[in-house]
């Protein structure tokens, strides 16, 4: 069950999302003044207090959410400490690149899943971030793990930094779900994603990415969160959640404080449901 490091690789090599030096710049300089406004928050108004902070980019990919944060702290005189973790080694490898570039330091780098928290990085931190619209990744049974992995890795007075959005509002109700979605057409790639199924018992979808000139092609999960469901699981975990809307209710930043006491182990094994297949 899971979204293995090859899985992964394969999905971003055929999945139209830049990760180019430039393309990380433009992202990285969007972030900034996204997270200068959440840095407002009541919640997060400590560490602007602090001298140092470390902070944790689960799923991060090139690390554009981590280097954020850290420029959007250095402009409030804030040291960030910032660790790096995906299962992808070549969004790593441009991670630590990258902010070498534009932090003049380089991010440290953990290949591993977030399921596998806390026992794959050197805990506990200030911030654990999951930024870019990453949930989908996840199914309802991985995401306990992970925020239960998050909750156990964090700070007493640490928070969990969710960027994510509505998905159920966005896609089912404004744009509705599509069986062919061309995802890039342009003249040098056609990427189309198609309707393959659905499985129940985990609440995701199958998509067959497909690059029609190349003809390299991925079959991933995705599960279509919404806000709710995602802050739902978080305070099974978490004593409060808040939300940060970024202009609209549907897009933001989810919030979770004061980590309960809990031993990530007792969700290690799947429960059944989690392992039936969906033969239909």
């Amino acid at each position: 069950m899971g979204n293995s490091g090859d899985l992964m690789e394969r999905v971003y090599r055929v999945f139209p999302w830049r990760e180019d030096p430039e393309s990380f710049k433009r992202r990285v300089e969007e972030g900034v003044g996204l997270f200068e406004s959440l840095l407002g928050h009541e919640w997060l108004q400590r560490l602007t207090r602090k001298g140092r902070v470390r902070v944790l980019d689960v799923m991060g990919g090139t690390g554009v959410g981590g280097v954020s944060l850290a420029l959007a702290l250095g402009k409030r005189g804030v040291e960030a400490e910032v660790t790096v973790l995906d299962v992808r080694e070549s969004a790593l490898a441009k991670a630590r690149e990258y902010s070498r570039e534009v932090l003049g330091a380089e991010v440290s780098t953990v290949r591993a899943r977030v399921e596998d928290l806390p026992g794959v990085v050197e805990c506990p931190f200030d911030v654990i971030l999951m930024y870019g619209l990453s949930a989908p990744h996840l199914d309802p049974y991985q995401f306990v793990r992970a925020a239960a992995g998050m909750a156990a890795c964090l700070s007493r007075d640490g928070v969990a930094v969710l960027d994510e959005g509505d998905r159920v509002y966005g896609i089912f109700y404004l744009m509705g779900y599509k069986h062919v979605l061309p995802e890039e057409a342009s003249e040098e790639r056609l990427v189309v994603g198609y309707h393959a199924g659905y499985d129940p018992y985990r609440g995701v979808f199958k998509r067959l990415l497909v690059d029609h000139f190349s003809g390299e092609r991925v079959l991933a999960d995705m599960r279509l969160w919404d806000i709710a469901g995602l802050a739902g699981i978080l305070w099974a975990f978490f004593g409060d959640v808040d939300f940060h809307p970024l202009g609209r209710p549907t897009r933001g930043f989810i919030l979770a404080r004061n980590p309960r006491p809990v031993d990530p182990g007792a969700y290690s094994k799947p429960p059944r449901i989690a392992l039936k297949p969906a033969s239909w």
